[in-house]
């Protein structure tokens, strides 16, 4: 029992040794710790395994011929588990997973939901490599172009991002945009892609071509107060651009989490002489009150009423009171994600003309868009 005392005291020090102050562990019985962990994919596993492989070889490093023999399970926690923790619930399901090695007089360790182990996986791998990927290129910023329907012509660009992950693959912003906004990294892909549109803008001035291209300010750039003017103006100085060159999008979910501090920075915007565009307007619940508070020049008209299941005379209704009260507001408006003939010539008709979506263009890189005629 002794020898058994010592072992859990070894072992217990040795993984507190090894957890961060996000991390935790504890004994629930005898020889049997539960661990909460940082997803970290293999970079996790690898960790762990210097941490476990010195308690598997304990006695044998004092002398003796036993090896200990180390079960585990694993449960990944899950953004449902987020909503409503339930540790009980976590902990039998790994529970039944350790027993599965146990029984089979094997070591090692098996997982509850392997599929959730690869998201974090994935997930890790997004979060890693974002600086290499900042330095070495994988990043591309593309445009996607904006449209006159009246007059056919090309009026501006909105800018995406793109991955080219070495791990993972082609990532689109759906794969990494809210990664980025949960680990905190978003603010640094953000400030990469506005770095490159002003490049782009100020080779294109230096050309004789003058564009004006939106860009997207994540709602937790504005909920951790970056000084989101202060660096816009210094990107304009740097590369010798116009402020109305330069469209600064924000969505309207920032208003909701912090309506005075994205009201100050729209201000601020404003004074400098950028233009501030509502993105994803119609899709969340604060769309009319912000458009009272929050002084903005363009909505960008979210089309997932004309698109989405449910009555379409309804949809069509609501998309154009929304042009119509926008008109009345003295705002300027564009719909995004047009994809056919038919939304095109509706927004048409009620009075909207500027537009963007696949009916038109997708997103490109940098060189396909600069050979595009400014008409269609």
């Amino acid at each position: 029992m002794s020898a058994g005392d010592e072992l859990l005291r070894f072992w217990a020090k040795q993984i507190m040794e090894s957890l961060s102050d996000e991390e935790a562990v504890g004994r629930i019985t005898a020889d049997r710790f539960v661990v909460l962990r940082r997803n970290g994919g293999e970079e996790a596993l690898r960790k762990d395994d210097k941490v476990l492989g010195p308690v598997r070889t304990y006695f044998m490093d004092r002398g003796k011929e036993n090896r200990v023999l180390l079960c585990g399970g694993v449960y990944v926690v899950t953004p449902a588990d987020r909503q409503q923790i339930n540790i009980d619930h976590m902990m039998d399901r790994a529970s039944m997973e350790e027993k599965k090695v146990r029984d089979t007089r094997n070591e090692g360790y098996e997982f509850y939901n392997p599929e959730q182990w690869e998201k974090g996986k994935q997930v890790a791998d997004i979060i890693n490599h974002l600086p290499a990927a900042i330095k070495s290129g994988g990043l591309h910023v593309w445009y996607q172009p904006q449209v006159n329907y009246e007059t056919r012509k090309i009026t501006g660009a909105e800018a995406l991002c793109r991955w080219d992950h070495d791990k993972v693959g082609f990532l689109y912003p759906s794969d990494f945009i809210s990664v980025l906004e949960e680990s905190g990294l978003i603010y640094d892909l953000d400030c990469f892609v506005w770095d490159k549109v002003c490049q782009d803008l100020h080779r294109w001035n230096e050309q004789g071509i003058r564009r004006s291209v939106s860009v997207n300010v994540s709602r937790c750039d504005i909920r951790e107060d970056r000084d989101i003017p202060g660096q816009f103006s210094r990107l304009i100085q740097k590369y010798g651009i116009t402020p109305d060159q330069l469209r600064i999008e924000i969505t309207e979910t920032a208003f909701a989490e912090n309506p005075d501090l994205l009201i100050s920075n729209t201000n601020k915007l404003r004074e400098l002489g950028f233009q501030v565009e509502m993105d994803d307007f119609g899709s969340g619940y604060s769309s009319l009150h912000m458009l009272k508070e929050v002084p903005v020049d363009r909505i960008k008209l979210d089309l997932h009423f004309l698109t989405s299941s449910g009555d379409q005379k309804k949809s069509r209704t609501i998309v154009g009171c929304m042009i119509q009260m926008v008109e009345l507001l003295e705002m300027k408006m564009i719909a995004e994600g047009v994809e056919t003939v038919g939304q095109a010539k509706f927004l048409h008709d009620q009075g909207c003309s500027e537009m963007q979506g696949y009916y038109f263009y997708k997103p490109m890189p940098a060189e396909e868009f600069e050979k595009l005629r400014e008409d269609i």
